[in-house]
Order: C-alpha cells, then structure tokens, then sequence
C-alpha cells in the first residue's frame, strides 16, 4: 500500500456547507469526497469496486505554497511553559514541520501566536445570487434572491488530501480527480463554484510522519469503527463525533426525496490507543440500490 498526495488549487470560490446555504466551511470530510469520487466514477462507466474495497482517504487539509497542515490532535500536551493558553486552544491545524514539536510540549506560547498570525489561506464571504430556475417553468414568475456562504482561497493556497492504495487504484484516483476537477466539488457547482486544478506532490516531511510509528493514533480522516469494534476503540481515546446526515442525491434510488440515516463519525484530529478498521457503511433506507457513507480511518502514528 503506497501514499499519494493530491493538491486542489481552487480556480472559483467554494460552497461547503453545513445545515444552512448562508453558512460555510473551509475543508470537506473524507466521506464528501468519497460520495463526490463515487458519483463521478459512475458517470464515468468505471467500475467502483477500487473506491470499495481498497482506497482509503484522508480529510481534505488546508496548504499554503509548500506548507502543509494536519488537524490539531486531541492529545493532553504537558507543554514546559507556563502562563497563557488561549494562542493553543485557538490553532485548528498545525505545520507539519511543528507537529511533533507540538505533541511533544515543545512548542511556545509565542510559537503558537505566530503560528496563529501565518495562517492565511482565504477568506470566507456571503454572496446573494439570483434564481432563475421558477421563471423556467413560469415566465411571469419573480426571481427569487438567495444568501450562499462561500471560501475564496488565496492564490498558492487550496486543500490536500492523502490517498492510500494499492498502485492500480492510485492510478484510478488520478484519473477520476483529473475529470472531478473539470464538475467541481462541494455546492452549487452548477452556478461555477468548486472548480480547481489538481496537483500530484510528493512532500518527504508529510511521508516522514505518515511512516511513524507509535502508541498513539491520530485520526486524519472523518471515520467509524465497525459495531465490534466500537467498544474496545473507545477505551483510553480521545475523540469528538459530528452526525452526519442529509438526503439521497439520486434519481434512481426513490420516486420520492428520502433521507438518509443519521450517521455519528469520529472527526479528525481524534486520537485513539486502539485503532479501529472502520468500513464503508450503508445509510439508505429501503432504495434501489446502496447509499454509502466512508467511514474508513487513515492513521498517523505518533
């Protein structure tokens, strides 16, 4: 199993949503980007046997030129420095070339803050737009204004992700993120938004960490242990959950709009003494055919 990192430099702003269209996030979750490699390969005629049964994936992360970030990892760190905490509690990601400083209490207050300061990689703005989609079907019907939340990134900035799998599925992965970044990623990508240029990279610093090995494990994607698993993963972690819902995008699943079942993922940056496998889950109810959720884990040890 090999390692492949994939660049997206955004050419057009991003809408990642949450449970309102006027809200927005800055990254997307392995299980988005899993139903958007999915979909597209389908579209493609490829079979999706690869993305099923081989290919585990990484949440997208924020980079900015060659500097690359990781979620802050929910470890108690026994940092040397006394005084003023706030500087650490607000960094959501950390440097590769600071993470195990950090992990291993070496960084300083002043570190944090200029780690704080550096972070830059785009802005987020809300934007009305217009639709037109009523006055299709009713000439005389008014347009109807509505609020999307968006993320502009800066010019050498986007979001990566990491790609484990056999050498045929990563060449699979290619060719479906070179068609994905013609359609797009995230909302409203029929009104332009999500469009980028994808970027194959190979960075020694980030396959330095990934090939660690420790008793620690850090999760760098939006993941679930199977029910048998669930219990043993659980002892001694350290971990949040984010529920994870919405409805089935597929005309071919029911006559009707069905919702999908809630689903309760562990998020990145969740840090466990007892790793779990995870799985590909179903999450549709009685459909034509399967509706997955990505709930594999990708590990950094430390």
């Amino acid at each position: 199993m090999n390692f492949e990192i994939f660049k997206l430099y955004f050419k057009t702003p991003v809408h990642f949503g949450k449970k309102r269209l006027s809200d927005g996030e800055m990254t997307i979750s392995a299980d988005t980007l899993f139903s958007a490699l999915f979909i597209e390969s389908l579209q493609m005629g490829i079979n999706t046997d690869w993305l099923l049964n081989d290919l585990v994936i990484s949440d997208t992360f924020p980079f900015e030129s060659e500097l690359y970030y990781l979620p802050k990892p929910l470890i108690k760190i026994e940092s040397k420095e006394e005084g003023n905490h706030k500087d650490f509690k607000k960094l959501k990601y950390i440097p590769v070339y600071n993470y195990m400083d950090y992990i291993q209490g070496h960084l300083q207050a002043n570190d944090a803050k200029d780690l704080n300061e550096i972070f830059n990689i785009g802005h987020f703005s809300l934007q009305t737009k217009v639709s037109l989609i009523s006055q299709e079907t009713d000439p005389d019907a008014d347009s109807e204004p509505y609020s999307i939340g968006t993320f502009t990134f800066e010019v050498n900035a986007g979001l990566y992700f990491i790609a484990k799998g056999s050498d045929k599925t990563l060449e699979k992965l290619k060719v479906v993120m070179n068609t994905l970044q013609f359609s797009g990623i995230g909302g409203k990508r029929f009104a332009g938004l999500g469009r980028f240029e994808v970027q194959n990279v190979n960075d020694s610093s980030l396959n330095q960490l990934l090939s660690n090995k420790g008793v620690k494990h850090i999760l760098l994607s939006t993941a679930m242990a199977k029910e048998h698993e669930l219990e043993a993963s659980c002892e001694d972690a350290r971990y949040t959950l984010k529920k994870r819902s919405g409805f089935i995008q597929s005309v071919n699943y029911s006559e009707t709009l069905v919702k999908k079942n809630d689903f309760y993922s562990f998020s990145a940056g969740s840090v466990f003494t007892n790793p779990f496998k995870g799985d590909i889950f179903n999450v549709g109810m009685e459909g034509q055919h399967p509706v997955y959720r990505y709930g594999k884990p990708l590990w950094l040890e430390v």
